[in-house]
């Protein structure tokens, strides 16, 4: 069975920077050390599905290590606003990465940072993922389990209630009547309602993600 870190991932936008900034700050001194510690990605060509804006790609082609990366997001609105610029070898695309067409690249390595607890069905997800990579091929996965203590997304509403702990175990009504989502430096206020109602619907926790990379 996978095991998995269950340590926090940095998941709040620092003050200040946009969505793009912080998932190219994230990329450059979380994501490549932690991975290059336990993997050489000299070479690899490299997938991050649900890429939003690209930040990560920035960081990645920076790096001069890997030897390609494409960025898939499912939002047009977010990749044609995007300040990432693409070339021959670091792109950006719009796709829907649980639902690969034929022909459709291949990965030496997948990065998923904070995607999964927003896709109801995970264990479909993850198989349709994993067809993503080649043989020998490696995925990683973020996400913030469900029950943990900010896994209800509340720190995108507004006030003071953003920084309660397990607000999201309260009945829906409850929860939303307290936690009203906010815009912020990468979000709209709908945006920010969309992202907490679909970590809502998916509720996944640890063990459903065990049990979906297990059989994927």
């Amino acid at each position: 069975m996978p095991r998995l870190d269950t340590r926090p991932a940095p998941h709040v936008v620092p003050h200040g920077l946009t969505y793009f900034e912080y998932g190219r700050l994230l990329c450059a001194d979380v994501v490549i050390p932690w991975v290059g510690a336990r993997l050489d990605l000299a070479g690899l060509d490299v997938g991050d599905f649900g890429a939003h804006n690209g930040g990560m790609l920035d960081a990645l082609r920076d790096a001069g290590v890997v030897a390609s990366a494409i960025g898939l997001e499912i939002s047009e609105e977010i990749v044609a606003s995007s300040p990432f610029v693409g070339d021959d070898r670091f792109r950006l695309e719009v796709a829907d990465v649980t639902a690969r067409e034929p022909g459709a690249p291949t990965f030496d390595l997948v990065l998923m940072h904070d995607v999964l607890e927003h896709i109801p069905d995970a264990e479909d997800a993850v198989a349709a993922i994993t067809e993503a990579l080649r043989p020998g091929g490696h995925l990683f996965v973020t996400f913030p389990p469900y029950y943990s203590s900010f896994g209800g997304h509340q720190h995108l509403a507004r006030g003071r209630v953003r920084s309660v702990p397990f607000l999201h175990y309260l009945p829906r009504s409850a929860f939303f009547r307290l936690a009203r989502p906010a815009a912020n430096e990468y979000m709209t206020a709908e945006g920010a309602l969309s992202d907490m109602l679909s970590v809502r619907q998916a509720r996944l926790t640890l063990g459903r993600a065990e049990r979906a990379l297990t059989r994927a």
